[in-house]
């Protein structure tokens, strides 16, 4: 995302708001413009108008930063829902005597991440199926309601604070395996 298409999305938010944006001093100008910029940097610029255009269509006041990532997330969000990873989870678990290294890793994230590895998982392939449905399923719904929420977060920011938090952790797993 360039300069210019941040000052075009800002030239539709001034002309959709215009008293908001009547007293703005060049400086802040340049300070929302450098911000947006960060912000948006890694959002396909086609993506980033359509969110501003929808959200002029029913905010009285100009979006935030936050409302302009939820609306892309709207927009490029194929969620698949919960219920659908329940039977991908409860599929696994019927098949977890049997299943492979590479089989397990075909599984959707949220699944191997419940599971944590296809070890973790054996076990409950010896679970009586109703035990399974009456005390796992709620469990693994609420981990998949958390993980959803944990994702839409991480999806909202920048790319280069992904690959921040990404290094902040992985330095951290290593610190705490060698202590």
């Amino acid at each position: 995302m360039n300069r210019d298409n941040i000052i075009a999305i800002l030239g539709i938010l001034k002309t959709a708001y215009p008293r908001f944006y009547a007293n703005m001093s060049k400086s802040q100008a340049e300070e929302a413009i450098a911000l947006w910029q960060e912000m948006f940097s890694d959002t396909d610029i086609r993506i980033l108008t359509i969110a501003v255009k929808r959200l002029i269509t029913h905010l009285e006041f100009p979006p935030t930063i936050a409302d302009v990532k939820k609306e892309i997330f709207k927009i490029t969000a194929q969620k698949k829902s919960d219920i659908n990873y329940w039977q991908d989870a409860f599929e696994m678990m019927s098949n977890a005597n049997y299943m492979t290294q590479e089989e397990f890793e075909k599984y959707p994230e949220i699944c191997k991440r419940f599971f944590g590895s296809l070890t973790n998982l054996k076990p409950y392939g010896m679970i009586d199926k109703d035990y399974v449905i009456n005390n796992i399923q709620s469990r693994f719904l609420k981990f998949a309601e958390n993980y959803q929420k944990e994702e839409q977060e991480n999806l909202l920011l920048p790319q280069e604070y992904k690959k921040l938090v990404d290094n902040v952790v992985n330095n951290l797993k290593v610190k705490s395996l060698e202590g």
